[in-house]
This record gives structure tokens, C-alpha cells and sequence, in this order.
């Protein structure tokens, strides 16, 4: 995905909201790879 919109910047797509779809798709399959950590008192 991240590649795919790169490809798509670097060759001037007049598309910005597709490559906007894109990059957002890519964080959400990044960010659910993160771990998250329960701080208890």
C-alpha cells in the first residue's frame, strides 16, 4: 500500500484522495501491528 502511493505521488496522480486512501489504509495496518500496554496503578 505504502508502495502503491508513493508510485502514485512520484508519477504526479491528480488523484490526491485515492493516494489519501491509501496511505490512510497503510497507518490503520500499521498502527493494529502495535503493541499496546495496560499501566496499572
Amino acid at each position: 500500500m505504502l508502495e502503491e502511493a508513493h508510485r502514485m505521488v512520484l508519477e504526479g496522480s491528480p488523484d490526491h484522495e485515492q493516494v489519501a486512501d491509501k496511505l490512510a489504509r497503510a497507518v490503520d495496518v500499521l498502527d493494529s501491528f502495535r503493541p499496546y500496554y495496560i499501566f496499572e496503578d
